[in-house]
């Protein structure tokens, strides 16, 4: 090949051309951006709607539905999931992968400002918000102090800590937790308000019409103006207490007359603590494209500085940092990488046996590895454990190149040959096999990065991350690997010790392959049988392996969902939160706690509804694992009386609160769903495997209906807006107007005291103004009563839903789990008609993946075959080539199940990368016996003569592909636990395929031209008579 021939001529040339490739990886290593994987979710948009004071079914009804009608006409909308609750409506919009966030969130908006006039007037401005991968914490601080109470520490939280981290770079926001802002609280007083004939209209009117901050003005003279203030804002306690609510009799009535005005929290239905200490969490959000190991760095650093300036006795804490995992986790790869490349030089050397000839192929990895990382920096990539995992299986490829170059110019200068002729002609004899390797490999690698799901996006900048290194590595083995063969290779001295040993084991290796072969090709026939059976035997297998969208992996994290019975307090909830926190406390594993109960940042929380974040002490540092401490707490909280605990690990691919079991039940019938998901619910109870099953429907919650006399509540003059509206603001509570504290504009709320509103029959004293003036008792108009209503109502792309949530225990797959939920789900539905149900969340992936995965595979054998039709230009010998990959997939599953891996997202790719791996072994094989066959020698001596010749360089880069992914395979190291099936998979398979393919390669090659040669001959002798007939013909019309 020209290019090698001008390297070797100009070495100096070829090392500038591999410098400047290292060059711009080293460059764009410096700036890429570090995370844990590549973005997977899907965009996301939210829109959260409060409507103060409204049962669910009045929220679904006036909120949820009108902004559905609007929300499910936007282009790319994949799904549309709500919730509506008690005050609360969350719309969660989920687009195709594909979609643009900003314009996404561009056309939620301007869908939900339409929608605006067909919602209630107290409706609360509904907040548009992205939510991608990014938008979770990435840490958790607390901040709690014994001497203060929450309001002060809130305060702290606000002055002194939280916009010292929101001016970090790379944070987005700062999250607050449990915190209590002030709000000037007027709890009024009925007996009094009633005494002295007022309603809480005239409280509300007093303070809307008496308490305002308006401009006034200015005052202009000759020469100076003045710009006029007008003080009608109300700032203290005792300014509220005199404000004049109406005047009686000429009797002015104040407000502390009527109520009782106080500084207080706003709102104390939110709970956080850290190791059983009250405390406000934080929770640090990063920028989209910011890394999060340098975000998380960045707050460590500060927080010294901060604490000095908080008070002696306020403690701030890390309560979780999800950058630990990452940092420990990448640092793992790259010491893998490390120990990779320490395997595969070592393996090099020992078949070469000489440290000059190792550096040529050694040379490679270092170029072919840090020139990748420019590709990635370019198409805008990320380091994360999936691209450093592929620069690990790079590791053992990135030298096959070089190897089949170093072995095929070595065996010239072993015949006497000088080094630049031996280069030269070397290379001129190899170039073909050195192009169509590195393009086949290449080609497996496409269709993983044109994937457009979830997979696609997991693995593409892994696939981009090895294509790149392979094409590298293609490129210097064909520019710097000629030039270095063509200056340190030397005639080598006769081996001695241990060399001479193992150059003797080699070659008696290479002799017993060498008489194995041919009784072989004496035989095709059986070891073609051989192959099929091999083959079919893969077919069964794959059919029984238990598979899982995700192996889990131990993150020294426990989440823990407490839920309490629905119309428990939050005192009751609380209460039976701590008796958790201990249980949990009492683990000798247990490093930290970060419990919250009613969690609702930025909208009302659950009351009956806790979590337990719970950090592990390191890996090393305990005896149980993860799971295991799982299964423990999953024993000893189901004993805590009072509240049902669900544990379970966390997963990168899932969310919050998702589970590898999740269905979604449809249907019109709120009755009749919740009846369906319960009895779903039950049986997969009955199932051994399942755990912490449960439904998000809950139709219990105990709830007074206030039916309201409308005939008497005419004749009295009484509007049903006031009734409404008194029980808003008396039993809800509602934020009436504003007042300024330190700078900050905080609520001012109106109330009626807990002692008052403790009982049903509590709202039969609230009083309304009815005709002229008169006061008119509730009892008068509304008759209420006690029932139950459903806790929240959810929608599933527009139909009201139930979903059915489930966890693993040991001995059931997801796959297996799926199947069985969906025979159980079939077999209910099917007495509800016009129900149905589907999968969300990681179910949905897992199927969505699996397809995907099937596809990709299939398509890298086609993209693989027609590469190699273009460069061998025939349509069979890549039929012969491809026989590997069909012995290779066996030897995966073969290793996945002595290993007790599954088939999961990580094994399967592993299956894709074999069609390119195993692919050149063969290569070699068939392209040197075609130039064998071309010089003249008979078929079965080509074909022996090829592979006697490839045999060592077919082992060396085998094993030296096997030694860097052994690493990986072994699954140490945080993370290792998932990656470990990629590293079984892909080394069982190169082993197994590469010692069938030394045989079963040859015979089918030979039986295949066998068949064309006799196909050949027949179409001759059918050819024949005619070919004579037309020469008789052409020779009689001449005669004539």
């Amino acid at each position: 090949m020209r290019l090698s021939e001008i390297c070797v001529d100009r070495p100096v040339l070829a090392s500038v051309m591999s410098l400047v490739i290292v060059l711009f990886g080293a460059l764009a290593l410096t700036r890429l951006p570090n995370r844990e994987l590549p973005d997977v979710d899907e965009p996301v948009v939210t829109v959260t709607t409060v409507y103060p004071g409204a049962a669910p079914e009045v929220v679904e009804t006036s909120v949820t539905e009108p902004l559905e009608d609007q929300l499910i006409g936007i282009e790319g909308v994949r799904h549309l999931v709500s919730q509506s609750r008690e005050q609360v409506s969350t719309i969660t919009i989920q687009f195709e992968l594909g979609r643009d966030i900003e314009a996404a969130a561009n056309d939620v908006r301007d869908r939900v400002a339409r929608s605006r006039s067909e919602l209630p007037d107290e409706v609360e401005d509904s907040i548009v918000a992205k939510r991608d991968s990014d938008a979770n914490a990435v840490m958790w601080l607390a901040v709690s102090g014994d001497a203060y109470d929450q309001i002060q520490i809130s305060q702290i939280v606000e002055t002194r800590v939280k916009d010292r981290l929101g001016k970090l770079p790379g944070v987005s926001d700062v999250m607050v937790a449990g915190e209590r802002r002030y709000a000037m609280r007027v709890w009024i007083l009925n007996d009094r308000l009633v005494a002295h004939r007022l309603t809480i209209d005239d409280v509300t009117d007093a303070l809307r019409r008496e308490n305002v901050d308006i401009p006034s003005g200015r005052v202009e003279g000759a020469d100076r103006e003045y710009t006029v203030r007008s003080l009608g804002e109300l700032r203290t306690v005792e300014g509220y207490e005199s404000l004049i609510v109406a005047t009686v009799a000429g009797e002015p009535i104040r407000l502390r007359d009527v109520a009782k005005v106080e500084v207080g929290p706003e709102d104390e239905r939110k709970l956080v603590r850290f190791n059983q200490r009250s405390a406000v969490g934080l929770g640090i959000v990063k920028q989209s494209q910011a890394n999060t190991l340098d975000v998380a760095d960045a707050v460590h650093a500060v927080l010294p500085g901060i604490r000095a300036d908080l008070p002696p006795d306020v403690r701030l804490e890390v309560a979780w940092d999800g950058a630990e995992f990452i940092r420990e986790s990448i640092s793992d790869v790259r010491r893998t990488i490390f120990e990779a490349i320490a395997l595969v030089v070592l393996v090099i050397y020992l078949f070469l046996r000489s440290l000059r000839a190792t550096v040529v192929p050694a040379v490679a990895i270092p170029v072919s590895i840090v020139g990748a990382f420019a590709l990635l920096y370019f198409l805008g990539y990320t380091i994360n454990t999936l691209t450093l995992m592929g620069v690990t299986l790079a590791i053992g490829l990135v030298v096959d190149d070089a190897i089949v170059v170093l072995e095929n110019v070595t065996r010239w200068v072993e015949r006497g040959v000088p080094p630049r002729e031996a280069a030269i002609g070397g290379m001129r004899e190899i170039s073909f096999a050195v192009i169509a390797a590195t393009v086949s490999s290449v080609a497996v690698f496409l269709p993983l990065a044109f994937l457009r799901d979830t997979t696609g996006r997991l693995f593409g900048e892994s696939a981009v991350t090895v294509a790149a290194a392979i094409l590298i590595s293609g490129f210097v083995a064909l520019t710097l690997s000629p030039a270095l063969c063509a200056l340190v290779l030397r005639e080598r001295p006769r081996d001695r010790g241990v060399k001479a040993r193992l150059a003797a084991a080699l070659a008696r290796l290479g002799e017993a392959y060498a008489g194995a072969l041919g009784p072989v090709l004496r035989r095709p026939g059986v070891w073609l049988a051989v192959g099929v059976a091999w083959v079919a035997l893969g077919a069964i297998l794959y059919t029984r392996m238990p598979e899982e969208l995700i192996p889990s992996d131990d993150r020294a994290t426990v989440l823990v969902f407490n839920q309490a019975p629905e119309g428990a307090t939050l005192d009751y909830t609380d209460r039976y939160q701590r008796e958790a926190e201990k249980v949990v406390a009492a683990q000798p594993e247990t490093e930290g706690i970060f419990s919250v109960v009613a969690l609702g940042l930025g909208t009302p929380g659950l009351v009956n509804e806790a979590f337990l974040w719970v950090s592990l002490v390191p890996k090393e540092a305990r005896e149980r694992g993860q799971d295991d401490v799982i299964a423990a707490l999953r024993d000893l909280l189901g004993a805590v009386p009072g509240i049902e605990s669900f544990a379970f690990g966390p997963s990168p691919l899932r969310g919050f609160l998702g589970t590898p079991v999740e269905l979604v039940v449809q249907g019109d019938d709120i009755g009749e769903l919740k009846r369906v998901s319960d009895e779903i619910a039950s049986r997969l109870r009955e199932r051994p495997g399942f755990v912490n099953v449960r439904t998000d429907l809950f139709l219990n919650k105990p709830q007074l209906e206030v039916a309201i006399d409308r005939d008497r509540a005419s004749d009295l003059g009484v509007s049903v807006r006031d009734i409404a509206g008194t029980l808003q603001i008396l039993l809800g509570g509602l934020d009436l107007s504003t007042f300024k504290l330190g700078g900050e504009t905080y609520n001012v709320m109106a109330q009626l005291p807990r002692a008052e509103r403790s009982r049903p029959a509590d709202l039969y004293g609230l009083y309304v103004r009815g005709r002229n003036g008169e006061l008119v008792s509730l009892r008068s108009v509304v008759q209420a009563r006690e029932a139950v209503a459903p806790r929240a109502l959810n929608h599933y792309d527009r139909r009201r839903s139930a979903r059915i949530h489930a966890n693993l225990g040991e001995g059931l797959s997801q796959g297996a789990a799926l199947a069985e939920a969906a025979a159980i789900a079939n077999e209910v539905l099917a007495e509800a008609p016009g129900m149905r149900f589907d999968y969300a969340g990681e179910a949905e992936r897992f199927f969505e993946s699996g397809d995907a995965l099937v596809f990709a595979y299939l398509l890298a054998i086609v993209v693989v075959y027609l590469v190699l039709a273009g460069q061998f230009e025939s349509f069979v010998h890549p039929l012969t080539i491809l026989v590997a990959v069909a012995l290779s997939f066996t030897g995966a599953l073969v290793a996945l199940l002595a290993t007790s891996h599954t088939l999961n997202l990580y094994s399967k790719i592993g299956l894709v990368m074999l069609v390119g791996l195993v692919a050149k072994n063969s290569i070699l094989i068939v392209e040197f016996a075609n130039q064998l066959r071309e010089r003249g020698l008979p078929l079965r001596e080509a074909v022996f003569e090829a592979s006697r010749t490839r045999f060592r360089p077919i082992l060396m880069t085998a094993l030296a592909t096997v030694m860097g992914i052994f690493p990986i395979a072994l699954g140490t190291g945080a993370g290792g636990e998932s990656r470990a099936p990629l590293g079984v998979a892909v080394v069982g398979g190169m082993l197994f395929s590469t010692a069938l393919t030394f045989f079963v390669v040859p015979a089918t090659y030979l039986a295949v031209e066998r068949m064309r040669g006799g196909l050949a001959a027949r179409r001759g002798r059918a050819d024949a008579p005619r070919a004579a007939a037309a020469a008789a013909g052409a020779g009689g019309g001449g005669a004539s």
